[in-house]
């Protein structure tokens, strides 16, 4: 396999990653369907307001815009993953900082998913990362 090739297969898998949050991030907004327990979290984050760089914000709209800004920089990595490896595809000597960036955002973002948040994104990250680290080597 060579490193292009690798750092596509990372790309996709960062691409899905983020649109698979996107649409669980779309989903998760209806708050009124919500169990009792969670709603009064929800409720909770929604109605305590305090101000932030001079703008009054609620630990809910933090909430929202972390989950969609993560969406939107995930499928952002993906999408420079290829454009790279398409400038890079003649030379593997190009596509090493590339594939060290994507390595090791990859694997920090599969270790934070696994210690904090839920498996599917950690397997898909650590698989991304498992693809550039094989870039890589296989480009040296």
């Amino acid at each position: 396999m060579n490193p292009a090739r690798m750092l596509r297969i990372a790309s996709t898998l960062i691409i899905l990653v983020g649109l698979g949050h996107l649409v669980g991030h779309m989903m998760g907004m209806d708050t009124a369907a919500l169990p009792e327990a969670e709603k009064r979290v929800t409720d909770a984050m929604q109605g305590l307001e305090f101000e932030a760089g001079g703008w009054k914000r609620t630990y809910w709209s933090f909430f929202v815009g972390f989950s969609a800004s993560y969406s939107v920089l995930a499928i952002a990595l993906g999408l420079l993953g290829f454009q790279a490896a398409r400038l890079g595809a003649g030379s593997s000597a190009s596509l090493r900082g590339t594939l060290v960036v994507v390595t090791a955002s990859s694997s920090t973002l599969a270790i934070l998913c696994f210690n904090y948040l839920v498996l599917p994104p950690a397997v898909m990250l650590g698989l991304a990362a498992l693809c550039g680290l094989v870039g890589i080597t296989k480009g040296r």
